[in-house]
């Protein structure tokens, strides 16, 4: 069992899956502190993505209608002349008038301004003043006389037409002439399944405990190699046999530029998964022999001070290990053991059975230069790795029908690269190998992708909705043969036939809806309707995402949280962001953190999912 460490190093590295999908990654600083959420309150270059509807709003005057506008008279002259005053109270006279400026029932091009005279006996001498593009609101004239006889003359000057700028629009779209993202970078991972658990038991693994032979160290060294024997074992058969326990990484960069009611930008995605689709379970051979190995096992539990004398079984069951010729006093040892790690927190009750499991397939006395025999050296088990790269230049634009109702398309210029090898990674050297030869198998083509969305706004509430990918852009697969070769160049085994799918990034429709009292403040909740698919076949994502902000001028503070509902072991996660504003210029931050059930590595908690975002941003 020369390679046997080796082996299961690379057995781990080997189900590692490495994945950035484009409907996985976030797009923008916003959506990354408030947990994805974006669909009704996208107010910058991000709305390509969240929602293409609020360009319509974007840099948009309010409808001019008697309801949302206020007129002004200015510049109102009063010209007052007193006649002689005699000693007898002239019938005319007039003690108070005061002009009320009450609003017309009907509001006219051309009307009255409601005088109410409060004297009755004057009411007939005092004129109806005439007022053109009389509204909804006039200053208040008060004029009180007393023993004077007086002529009137109100002339109206001017009158100017202000109108009240889209009074349901709390976040000031309006405002929006034009802005830059000039750079967003957004990383991140998910342990899928139960990872994590592999993780930590990784972490507690002494690699230089192990003698890849076999049980085959000094008497001291024997407890230790038991130990790491059993550990390597637990997590090369989950992980082999269960290619959804996986490492799943994401990433996204791109700029965006609006003007208007427009917006186009270059934004780049990749995704790449590696999963073993043929698990070897025949040739597990090593070279120590069976009764060497119970040897060890003696030797090993006499350095432990351990007797099977009175033992009762915690872990496994007598005879579990009937398969791999390991019985009484060296299985019962091999049961201390396993208990011993579950008791230390390195195993699980499901890693137990998977070291089991893998025990029972090792075969002894097997001679790895020998072609025919169950060697690990001839084992045929292949780890299929394949890649997705996208690079998109979308195009939107934005229409608002009113204050209230906006709709927006944007068609997306795609150019995607789908990659893909299958690796046998018994030898080390042709594992390498073929990883770097997955650049030599790809299959480039274009295609082109198109996004809808509305956007419906009240005073305080918010509603939208968007349609990703409506039309299901397919990309080229391809079918290749891999030779592999050792690090000297020469052919390791026959050629391997290789089949890469074509890939297709499916349909996915959001709704979003929002509470936004100002434009310092908002709360959001959006819902994703449909599943959609990945490179690995049991892992899709279904988001259900909810957020705020708060806007304090210089500085702004996301908080939220998000669930992949397609994915029932995942627990929800928290985000939280960053922003600093500077006039114009913007730099923000958001991030990601689970706060289910973590991985830990070395003493240091590893979530089970985490992700970063950056940009830099000119806003107008």
């Amino acid at each position: 069992m020369k390679k046997l460490g080796a082996w299961l190093v690379v057995g781990w590295v080997a189900c590692v899956q490495v994945s950035v999908a484009e409907r996985y990654s976030f797009v923008g600083h916003r959506a990354q502190g408030i947990g994805g959420a974006g669909v009704a309150t996208a107010n910058d270059s991000s709305a390509q993505w969240h929602n293409p509807a609020a360009f319509g709003f974007f840099n948009r005057e309010a409808d001019e209608v008697p309801g949302l506008q206020t007129n002004v008279v200015s510049n109102l002259v009063v010209e007052v002349e007193q006649s002689a005053v005699t000693n007898e109270v002239p019938t005319n006279v007039v003690e108070t008038v005061m002009v009320t400026n009450e609003v017309p029932s009907e509001v006219v091009e051309t009307g009255t301004n409601g005088v109410t005279v409060t004297n009755a006996v004057m009411e007939t001498q005092v004129a109806e003043l005439s007022v053109t593009n009389a509204a909804a609101d006039y200053q208040v004239v008060m004029l009180n006389i007393t023993n004077s006889y007086y002529t009137y003359t109100n002339e109206v000057v001017d009158i100017t037409v202000v109108p009240d700028r889209a009074r349901v629009d709390n976040m000031k779209l309006e405002e929006n002439d034009w802005g830059w993202n000039m750079l967003g970078v957004g990383v991140g991972y998910t342990m899928t399944e139960d990872m994590p658990e592999y993780v930590t038991a990784l972490a507690e693994i002494d690699f230089d405990n192990f003698d890849g032979g076999g049980l085959d160290g000094a008497m001291a060294e024997l407890p230790g190699q038991v130990e790491t024997l059993l550990q390597l074992s637990s997590v090369l058969y989950g992980l082999g046999s269960d290619p959804d326990n996986s490492f799943y990484v994401d990433a996204t960069a791109g700029m965006n530029f609006r003007f208007g009611n427009f917006g186009v930008g270059i934004r780049g995605f990749a995704e790449a998964a590696g999963f073993i689709d043929y698990l070897d379970t025949q040739r597990f051979g090593v070279e120590q022999s069976l009764a060497e190995f119970n040897t060890a096992l003696d030797d090993a539990a006499l350095e432990d001070g351990f007797s099977a004398v009175g033992y009762t079984y915690t872990s496994i069951n007598p005879g579990d290990l009937a398969a791999s010729g390991i019985a009484g006093a060296q299985e019962a040892y091999v049961d201390f053991k396993l208990t011993q790690l579950k008791n230390d927190g390195y195993l699980t009750d499901d890693l137990v059975d998977d070291a089991v499991e893998m025990v029972n397939l090792i075969k002894f006395g097997e001679d790895p230069n020998n072609v025919n025999s169950d060697s690990f050296e001839n084992n045929q088990s292949t780890v299929t790795a394949r890649g997705f790269g996208l690079m998109e230049v979308p195009f939107s634009y934005g229409h608002a029908f009113n204050d209230n109702l906006s709709i927006g398309i944007t068609a997306k210029a795609m150019y995607g690269t789908v990659t893909g090898t299958k690796i046998r990674f018994a030898n080390g050297d042709a594992f390498e190998d073929s990883l770097d030869n997955m650049e030599d198998n790809t299959e480039a083509s274009f295609n082109v992708g198109l996004d809808l969305g509305v956007l419906y706004r009240m005073k305080m509430l918010q509603f939208g909705a968007v349609a990703h990918n409506i039309n299901a852009p397919k990309f080229d697969g391809f079918s290749d043969q891999i030779q592999l070769t050792d690090e000297d160049g020469n052919p390791v085994g026959a050629p391997i036939d290789i089949t890469v799918p074509d890939y297709t990034i499916d349909p996915q429709v959001t709704l979003g809806a929002a509470f936004v009292p100002s434009k310092r403040f908002m709360v959001e909740i959006s819902y994703d309707l449909l599943e959609t698919g990945t490179l690995m076949d049991n892992y899709d994502i279904q988001r259900l995402s909810f957020g705020a902000e708060l806007d304090l001028w210089m500085l702004a503070v996301r908080l939220g949280a998000y669930n992949n509902l397609a994915a029932d072991w995942q627990d929800w996660i928290a985000t939280g962001g960053l922003g600093i504003n500077l006039w114009a210029m913007r730099f923000d931050v958001g991030g990601a953190y689970s706060i289910g059930a973590n991985a830990e590595y070395e003493g240091t908690e590893i979530p089970e999912e985490a992700r970063l975002y950056a940009a830099i941003s000119m806003e107008f």
